[in-house]
């Protein structure tokens, strides 16, 4: 007889009676019992096995997490590093995508191209608009249709005067061509400095007029 039921029937003093009574009562009572007791134990062992697997699961993660986070960190800092040497890099740096839609500048195309570049999402084709031979870059991305990982060099002019030397090649993810770098080089004083070393050299400093050099040249 089942421990539990026995107990119960010993508080009623009703042990013997239905024993000798009720015998087949007393055991489907007794099995009813047991049949309990051992579902009871089937479902804390259950329970007990969820639990033990929801505490490692919850382990797993919570390094994950973990793990995220410091990579999360750790690309946060690598894309600052990044963008400051973008910025830093004294040129003006455009990035098209295969669209030919600007998706990236740095600071100093922002500086200096206000007009057309104080923000991306614009087309290519506004960049002519400031150029004072646009049909000279329109030539180049002809080319490019043909050649679109060709490497480009020149030099330009804009509508201000201002004179930049540039350099354009691919944008390329595992051979998979995503758009297209330019980079532009303010080169005005530059090229100022040397017309006027070239003119120092061949003409008088005080009167302005040719030289001898110039005239043997």
């Amino acid at each position: 007889m089942h421990k539990l039921l026995l107990r119960q029937l010993k508080r009623h003093d009703l042990q013997d009676y239905l024993e000798q009574k009720e015998p087949k009562f007393c055991k489907a009572v007794s099995d009813a019992y047991a049949q309990h007791e051992q579902t009871l134990k089937m479902l804390e062992r259950s329970l007990y096995i969820t639990s033990n697997e929801l505490n490692e699961r919850n382990q797993s993660l919570k390094k994950q997490v973990e793990s995220m986070a410091r990579v999360q960190a750790e690309l946060e800092h690598s894309i600052g590093a990044l963008n400051a040497t973008f910025d830093a890099t004294g040129e003006m740096i455009l990035v098209y995508n295969s669209a030919g839609i600007l998706s990236n500048l740095n600071s100093m195309g922002k500086r200096l191209l206000t007009s057309i570049f104080d923000e991306v999402n614009v087309h290519w084709h506004e960049f002519l608009s400031v150029l004072k031979d646009p049909a000279y870059i329109q030539s180049l991305v002809d080319e490019l249709k043909v050649e679109p990982n060709k490497y480009l060099t020149g030099t330009i002019e804009v509508l201000d005067g201002r004179v930049f030397e540039f350099r354009s090649q691919p944008l390329l993810q595992q051979d998979e061509l995503l758009g297209r770098v330019w980079c532009f080089q303010d080169v005005t004083l530059q090229l100022k400095h040397e017309k006027q070393i070239e003119y120092q050299a061949f003409h008088d400093a005080l009167t302005g007029l040719p030289n001898r050099a110039l005239l043997l040249d």
